[in-house]
C-alpha cells in the first residue's frame, strides 16, 4: 500500500478531537497568511527570504485545557516563491503548498499568568505536520521562447555568444510560471514533515470573537522545494498570519469562576425549616418548628379533614363533613352561609370599589342624592328582578334596604340568585 503520511497526520487530528472534546474550549478560526520561503536562492541577500511574498490562506480548530494549553489542528493553502539571477544560475520559482500540522501552544490569558481579562494575549506553539509542494519555474515567454539571461541585465531569446549579439532580442517575462521543475539528478519527494515554530497575539474582541497576528518559522525536511540543493541545509517557510475566531460555548474557567465560592454539598443537603427534609426534596418550605411531616417535608394531616395536626382543635374529625379553618365540625347550613358571604363578600367588595365607596355602612351618604333627584326627575322604575329589595314599597331602593337584602340574602331568607343581589346593588347605584 503507498505511504500517505499525510492522511496519517489528519487522521491523529481527527481522533485527537473525537475522544478529546469538551464543547466549552472549541475555538475555530480562519485567516490570511503573507508567506516567504528561504532556500538556496538568491542567498547573497542578507533578507532573500522576505523579498518575495505570496498569499495563502489557513483555518484551524483548537482546544483548550484549563485556559493554559491548547491543541490545535491547522491547515494552509497557499503559494511560495523565490528568484536568482547570478552568474551561478537564473531561476525563478514557484509552488503550491498544503501543509496539516497539530499544535501546542501556550497561553498566557490564564489565571496562573495574566489573567482572564487582559485584552491583548501572548502565546506560544510548537507542531509538527506534512508539507506538500510542487515547484514551477518561469523558464518560457507567452510564445514558447526560453529566457536568457546576458550579463548586461537583459533577458534575450538567444544564449549569450559573439555570434548572437546582433541578431538577439530582448523579450519581456510574463510571470507565469509553466514548467514543472525536476532534478535529473535526484527524484526526490514532492511532500515532506515540517515544524512549524509560532508566536502570535489575541486580541479579543468580544466573548465569542477574537482576532490573532502570528508569525511562523517553519522548518521543513525537505531541501527541494525551490528545486535545488546546494547546501544541504533544509529549506524554510516563514509566514505572517491575519485572523479572526470564534469560540464555541462558554470556557469552563469562566463558569468555574461564577461558582468558586459555592459549596454544592452544602446547597444540596440545606434544610431551611430544620423539618428533617431538605429543600430540594420540600413540598412545603417554612414549616414551623417542631411540627410533625411527611415524606414530602409537609405537616401531617391524621384526620384527613384538610386542616393540618398543629392547627386543628378537633381530632379524629369523621369523614365527609364540613370543617372550620379550626377543623372544627360545622353544620350544612353554616357551611353553605360561610360559602355564600365568601362569594358575596368579594363581589360585593368589587362593586363598592368601583363606586369608590370602601365599606357598605357609606351606602347612606348616596340617599339624599337619590331623593333629590327624585324630586326634579321623574325616578326609574325599580325591574321586576329587584322588587325583592323594595320593602317599604316606595318604588326607591335605599341603603337600609341594600343592608336588609344583603343580611336576609346571607340567612337564607331570600330566594334570589347571587346574580340577582350583584345587579341589585348595580342598580342602587344608577337610581
Amino acid at each position: 500500500m503507498l505511504f500517505r503520511p499525510h492522511i496519517i497526520v489528519l487522521l491523529l487530528f481527527v481522533n485527537s478531537f473525537v475522544y478529546g472534546q469538551d464543547k466549552e474550549y472549541i475555538t475555530i478560526g480562519v485567516g490570511y497568511d503573507l508567506l516567504s520561503f528561504k532556500g538556496d536562492l538568491n542567498q547573497d541577500q542578507r533578507i532573500n527570504s522576505l523579498n518575495n511574498f505570496r498569499g495563502g490562506y489557513n483555518f484551524f480548530v483548537e482546544k483548550r485545557f484549563l485556559g493554559l494549553v491548547g491543541i490545535s489542528a491547522n491547515a494552509l493553502f497557499g503559494k511560495v516563491s523565490q528568484y536568482e539571477n547570478s552568474s551561478i544560475r537564473n531561476l525563478y520559482f514557484q509552488s503550491k503548498v498544503m501543509q496539516f500540522d497539530a499544535r501546542l501552544s501556550l497561553y498566557l490569558d490564564n489565571k496562573y499568568l495574566l489573567g482572564h481579562t487582559t485584552l491583548f494575549t501572548p502565546f506560544l506553539s510548537v507542531g509538527i505536520g506534512y508539507l506538500k509542494f510542487d515547484p514551477y519555474g518561469d523558464l518560457l515567454d507567452g510564445d514558447g521562447s526560453t529566457y536568457y539571461y546576458w550579463n548586461d541585465g537583459t533577458v534575450k531569446d538567444l544564449p549569450e555568444t559573439e555570434e548572437n549579439e546582433l541578431t538577439a532580442e530582448e523579450i519581456e517575462r510574463d510571470y507565469e510560471y509553466e514548467t514543472q521543475l525536476t532534478d535529473v539528478n535526484n527524484s526526490y519527494s514532492r511532500g515532506t514533515m515540517i515544524i512549524p515554530l509560532t508566536f502570535g497575539v489575541n486580541c479579543k474582541l468580544s466573548d465569542k470573537f477574537n482576532a490573532r497576528v502570528a508569525g511562523t518559522y517553519a522548518i521543513t525536511g525537505s531541501d527541494y522545494i525551490d528545486n535545488t540543493s546546494s547546501d544541504n541545509k533544509k529549506d524554510k517557510i516563514i509566514s505572517t498570519n491575519f485572523s479572526l475566531t470564534y469560540t464555541i460555548g462558554k470556557s469552563e474557567d469562566n463558569a468555574h469562576q461564577n461558582y468558586k465560592d459555592t459549596d454544592f454539598d452544602d446547597l444540596f443537603n440545606e434544610d431551611h425549616d430544620a423539618d428533617g427534609v431538605m429543600d430540594i426534596d420540600d413540598q412545603c418550605q417554612h414549616t414551623p418548628t417542631g411540627v410533625k411531616v411527611d415524606v414530602n417535608g409537609c405537616p401531617l394531616d391524621s384526620d384527613k379533614d384538610g386542616i393540618v395536626d398543629y392547627l386543628d382543635k378537633e381530632e379524629n374529625t369523621p369523614n365527609n363533613v364540613h370543617v372550620n379553618e379550626f377543623g372544627e365540625t360545622i353544620t350544612d347550613e353554616e357551611f353553605l352561609k360561610r360559602s355564600m358571604l365568601r362569594d358575596s363578600t368579594g363581589y360585593t367588595h368589587k362593586i363598592l370599589t368601583e363606586h369608590h365607596v370602601t365599606n357598605i355602612d357609606e351606602l347612606s351618604e348616596f340617599d339624599s342624592e337619590i331623593d333629590e333627584h327624585n324630586l326634579h326627575v321623574k325616578h326609574k322604575p325599580i325591574p321586576v328582578d329587584f322588587i325583592f329589595a323594595d320593602f317599604d314599597g316606595d318604588g326607591v331602593i335605599h341603603s337600609i334596604e341594600v343592608a336588609r337584602a344583603l343580611d336576609e340574602f346571607l340567612d337564607g331568607e331570600l330566594d334570589i340568585s347571587v346574580e340577582q343581589l350583584y345587579d341589585m346593588i348595580d342598580f342602587f347605584f344608577e337610581q
